[in-house]
């Protein structure tokens, strides 16, 4: 089916205003005008071999164009990308520890957000509000990668979010906790079945202010602190326990061939969870 691409205009306001912003924190401005496929790809694989890359602190890519519902970003010649290739297109050896930041001006549906209007009975006024606003979405993994969890020791993403949580939630707003999550997450890499695997988690927000969560009253923060306890004497318990039952079989052992079978099994189970 034809993809029917009508003309952006004021598109060319977007890239003026664009451009000196960036400008004015140093950044050099590279512009691509009604891009076909072929030009998008020698861009980024240009791109890819630049060693001035290597002497860049950061990369911003503004995409201004069509989009759909799928996430689709249609070019001049009616071919797409998708918005989650982005990262894989922008991504180099030059650029590993260093943000890449996506601004994407585009369409993702047609359905129209329609405001609702509430009135404030102290002042009269009314205020316009809408039911996507004021929303944080945390993934565990960015989409199309399946998320890690271990039948023994949880899921990756819960344990670095609760202790990020536990570490600076009581301080920090929760974009800043987010990030600690992730940059733990990050760290993870761990063998799913003959490959390698690691984990990158991914945030949508709406939010119109900072969060910032406070520590609740002495009950519900010993309660807390109760529990964390438990889990985690519990968690070196039976860490000890596998050492020292493990320590005192035989290699060949029947009980040994058990754990390893077991180990297997569990390994097969983060396999098969990992694809829902």
């Amino acid at each position: 089916m034809q993809v029917t691409l009508p003309s952006r205009r004021g598109s060319d306001i977007d890239v003026m205003r664009l451009e000196g912003t960036f400008s004015l924190f140093g950044f050099e401005v590279i512009k691509l005008t009604d891009p076909d496929a072929l030009q998008i790809e020698n861009l980024f694989s240009n791109m890819r071999r630049d060693v001035r890359l290597a002497s860049i602190a950061c990369l911003v890519v503004c995409i201004m164009t069509h989009g759909d519902s799928d996430d689709n970003l249609f070019l001049h010649d009616r071919r797409s990308i998708a918005l989650q290739d982005l990262r894989r297109l922008c991504f180099t050896p030059f650029l590993i520890n260093k943000p890449r930041l996506f601004f994407v001006q585009a369409c993702r549906g047609d359905r129209v957000l329609q405001p609702m209007f509430v009135r404030h009975d102290n002042s009269g006024g009314a205020q316009a509000v809408n039911k996507e606003s004021d929303c944080l979405i945390c993934c565990a993994t960015v989409q199309g990668y399946p998320a890690m969890r271990s039948q023994s020791n949880g899921s990756w993403f819960i344990s670095d979010l609760c202790g990020a949580l536990q570490q600076v939630g009581h301080v920090s707003p929760i974009m800043r906790v987010l990030q600690l999550a992730r940059r733990a997450l990050n760290t993870r890499v761990d063998m799913l079945g003959n490959h390698f695997v690691m984990q990158a988690g991914e945030d949508t927000t709406t939010l119109l202010k900072d969060v910032q969560l406070l520590r609740g009253t002495e009950s519900h923060f010993s309660s807390g602190c109760v529990l964390l306890m438990l889990l985690e004497l519990l968690e070196d318990l039976i860490e000890e326990s596998v050492e020292r039952y493990c320590s005192a079989l035989l290699p060949d052992s029947a009980e040994m061939r058990d754990i390893v079978r077991r180990l297997q099994e569990e390994e097969q189970y983060i396999a098969a969870s990992a694809a829902y």
